[in-house]
């Protein structure tokens, strides 16, 4: 991709190094021809943002690799530009005529123009390398039903205005990390960024086999994420000086003013966290940008510029469950139609990580007992990807917001309105309102409808957590010793 893209600018990157050259010896240069090449970005972060002593590194080590198999003609590029001196000059000094001369010089500049275009295609292949890296995910998951999302967004966050800070919200398992990694990638190719960047705050991993661990690593403070971006963004050798965590906050606040970075920062998963980094985002923040992805709607920060992750439709969902069958080579559902596989989006509805876990244990079990289990929260597999998913909002709740979540199976998947949940839930509107309010900012229940009518449901997989395990977790509760 980046050799196509040098070859369509192949005749003005010419005309670009021609003037490059020319102006070797212009201290007061205020931009580089060579603005676009990613070799030219880390020439110019290395000399700290010196654009002449970028612009003629670059220069210089394509002169040099061009020396191996050219000789001759660098040192009439050399003399002629490096050194200053006139044609006659460096001709006489090259015992050569002035049309031989200029012969090579007209010759040089394509080849030299090509080894620029090798180094280049070197240097993109390296830097995604080292882009790719730092990301949470090995290998880019094919995305389902997140496209015209994907679009969207890379319009939003390659502007080099506001909003400067993104919040990817949803509950757990519907893909706001997959999301995150999706745009990642298609970032890396940005002129708009020199560089991304990505770290956590996971606490938990659950695997799709159906098991949940815990990560042995701290909270993510705003000392611990500064810390955690310099060594990402500014390389171990700033930790040989020991530094004050305010010198580094500047040493980075610094490098991110002067070279635009797109930084994620994936699993805030409280109200807490969230709040606790905001402000030092914000300081780090223009023209960098920053995107979290979190359980929970952060409404109130006005500059923070939320996307709902939805569920799939059913469609995508059907599309995920039969890579899934293929990729893991489960036989029994290869063929199946399309009749046979709709129960699980019945089921789980079109949460990724649910649909998962359901495919995986087709290997070891027939489709209906591994529904009828997560529906009665049989098993190990569906107690974690409860726990995963819910516990941390529901432990949260109050009774009256634990009461009203459980009624919520009453209402249809279209939504009920405000006044039939108070009926159901014989509470006064005030109290059911503030009670629906945090079950919303925990992404427990979807919102619907328009600027005249809202409509509150939940998501089928939440319908399936509120048949047992909730009940159980409650019961579990009232048994705990005092």
């Amino acid at each position: 991709m980046a050799g196509d893209l040098l070859r369509f600018n192949q005749e003005q990157l010419e005309e670009d190094i021609q003037q490059a050259l020319s102006d070797w010896h212009q201290m007061s240069r205020l931009e580089s021809p060579f603005t676009a090449l990613y070799l030219y970005r880390r020439f110019l972060q290395e000399s700290l943002g010196n654009i002449q002593q970028a612009t003629n590194r670059l220069l210089d080590l394509a002169l040099e690799q061009l020396n191996r198999e050219y000789p001759v003609h660098v040192d009439v590029l050399r003399g002629r530009y490096v050194e200053g001196q006139k044609a006659d000059v460096v001709a006489g000094q090259l015992n050569m005529s002035q049309a031989t001369f200029h012969r090579k010089r007209n010759e040089a500049l394509p080849l030299l123009t090509a080894e620029i275009v090798r180094m280049e295609e070197a240097e993109r292949s390296a830097y995604r390398q080292r882009m790719e890296r730092r990301l949470e995910i090995s290998a880019s998951p094919h995305l389902f039903g997140r496209s015209e999302r994907i679009a969207q967004l890379l319009t939003l966050i390659e502007t080099t205005e506001a909003p400067w800070l993104f919040a990817l919200v949803g509950i757990g398992g519907i893909g706001k990390t997959t999301l995150a990694d999706a745009l990642a990638r298609r970032l890396i190719e940005s002129p708009t960024f020199y560089g991304i960047g990505w770290t956590t705050a996971r606490q938990t991993t659950f695997s799709v086999g159906g098991s949940l661990s815990a990560r042995q690593q701290p909270t993510l403070s705003s000392a611990i994420l500064v810390e955690r971006l310099c060594k990402q963004l500014l390389g171990e050798e700033i930790f040989h000086v020991q530094r004050s965590a305010e010198e580094l906050l500047l040493l980075l606040e610094e490098h991110l003013r002067a070279y635009p970075h797109f930084i994620v920062i994936d699993n805030l998963e409280s109200v807490h966290d969230v709040g606790t980094l905001l402000p030092l985002l914000r300081r780090l923040a223009n023209p960098s940008k920053f995107l979290i992805t979190t359980r929970n709607s952060l409404y109130d920060e006005p500059d923070l510029y939320h996307i709902t992750v939805p569920e799939l439709e059913w469609k995508d969902s059907l599309a995920l469950i039969r890579q899934e069958i293929e990729a893991r080579n489960i036989t029994s559902g290869a063929s199946a139609k399309e009749t046979e596989l709709f129960p699980i989006y019945e089921t789980v509805g079109g949460n990724p990580l649910a649909l998962r876990l359901v495919v995986g244990q087709l290997h070891r079990h027939p489709l209906a007992a591994v529904l009828n289990d997560l529906v009665s929260a049989r098993g190990s597999q569906a107690e974690a990807l409860y726990t995963h998913i819910y516990w941390h909002a529901w432990s949260q709740l109050t009774p009256t917001e634990q009461d009203v979540f459980i009624a919520m199976p009453l209402v249809s998947e279209q939504g009920g309105r405000l006044d039939l949940l108070a009926a159901m839930c014989e509470l006064e509107e005030s109290e059911l309102r503030q009670a629906v309010d945090t079950l919303a900012v925990l992404n427990l229940i979807d919102v619907r409808g328009d600027l005249y009518e809202r409509r509150y449901t939940i998501h089928s997989l939440t319908r399936s957590f509120l048949h047992e395990q909730v009940i159980r977790w409650q019961q579990e509760a009232l048994e705990a010793p005092a």
